[in-house]
């Protein structure tokens, strides 16, 4: 996983999409050492995935795209559905599956959530992407209210000489 300061720092054109990659959109209303209140937020996640062609990928309007994404400043770009939507109150302990299927592929989540006591969540990922995408270098997060996690897994080959591009979009809503 590269970040995106990192991409951003040594990868000219950002060509380095092949690879998986973590943009962090951190929120500034809510540092993540800051006890949070009491109020009750949500947890989503959603999985994107979609065709496109192999130059798209790393198209630099793309990527532009999937920033705003990952940013909360756009829509996910039109190439891309959303084919997994999971979403659950922050509160105790729970569970969250699903699995959806892009151009034949599946795409999956398994991931068991805890609050900690300071109010934030903590997501243990057992199955993040699927069987050819599963992505055991990335698989806690730590998140408080109104803040986001973007993932990108590696492009994989699809139909009609395409590749078929997922990202996962973890959120959390503020308090």
């Amino acid at each position: 996983m590269i970040s995106l300061r990192k991409i951003r720092s040594c990868v000219p054109g950002l060509l380095a999409v092949a690879f998986l990659v973590v943009f962090n959109a951190e929120a500034a209303s809510t540092p993540a050492d800051s006890p949070v209140s009491g109020k009750p937020y949500s947890l989503a996640i959603d999985v994107y995935a979609g065709l496109v062609a192999v130059d798209q990928s790393i198209d630099p309007a793309f990527i532009r795209q999937l920033m705003a994404l990952s940013e909360g400043t756009g829509p996910a770009p039109a190439e891309l559905d959303r084919i997994l939507h999971l979403e659950h109150s922050a509160a105790g302990e729970f569970d969250l599956v699903g699995e959806g299927t892009a151009d034949g592929q599946s795409r999956s989540v398994r991931v068991h959530v805890t609050q900690k006591p300071d109010g934030r969540l903590f997501l243990q990922f057992s199955d993040l992407g699927g069987p050819s995408q599963s992505l055991f270098s990335h698989n806690q997060l730590l998140l408080g209210p109104g803040e986001r996690e973007f993932l990108r897994f590696q492009d994989t080959p699809g139909s009609g000489g395409k590749v078929l591009t997922s990202v996962v979009l973890v959120t959390t809503s503020k308090q």
